[in-house]
């Protein structure tokens, strides 16, 4: 059996290719997460005319919490400073922070029936790049605008962005 935080971590890879196959791209999972990525969106080919870069990929930390701590307009989410600081640095491929938001009870996460298959909540994502260096040492909690919501619409204009050369 999985425990609740494999649960979270196997929805929240479900949540991302469903959203990336909205938008035809594919998604390629990292086996072994090193470098804070566990997931990497690609786009086959240059996705529009005005594209710079042919096939433009992001890398993706996830994460999942069924407990959202939201202040005024942002999710303050508490992230490890190894992930921090991973995804601050700079990097030849984009890298975002998605955080997949679930309701409180277990049961609520997922349903299912002959007509549909429902991931309660969504996910939201931060990048990260540039942030400032943290003297914290166990985690950093970096605040997510409730605007950033990670859904095929808004991947596809990230990802749009990347091929121009326009998302660092």
């Amino acid at each position: 059996m999985l425990t609740e935080n494999k649960i979270k971590e196997e929805i929240s890879l479900a949540y991302v290719v469903a959203v990336a196959a909205a938008k035809s791209f594919s998604t390629e999972f990292t086996r072994v997460d090193y470098d804070s990525v566990d997931a990497e969106i690609c786009c086959n080919g240059y996705l529009a005319p005005e594209s710079l870069l042919y096939s433009p990929s992001i890398k993706l930390q996830l994460k999942a919490t069924s407990h959202v701590h939201i202040v005024e307009d942002s999710i303050h989410f508490p992230l490890p400073i190894k992930n921090y600081n991973d995804l601050r640095a700079k990097s030849v491929t984009p890298r975002l922070l998605v955080v997949l938001c679930l309701p409180e009870l277990k049961d609520e996460w997922v349903t299912h029936s002959t007509e549909e298959l429902i991931v309660k909540k969504c996910a939201y994502y931060l990048n990260l790049f540039g942030f400032p260096e943290s003297e914290n040492e166990a985690s950093v909690t970096v605040k997510i605008p409730l605007d950033n919501v990670f859904s095929p619409d808004t991947l596809y204009d990230l990802m749009l962005k990347t091929s121009k050369i326009e998302l660092p």
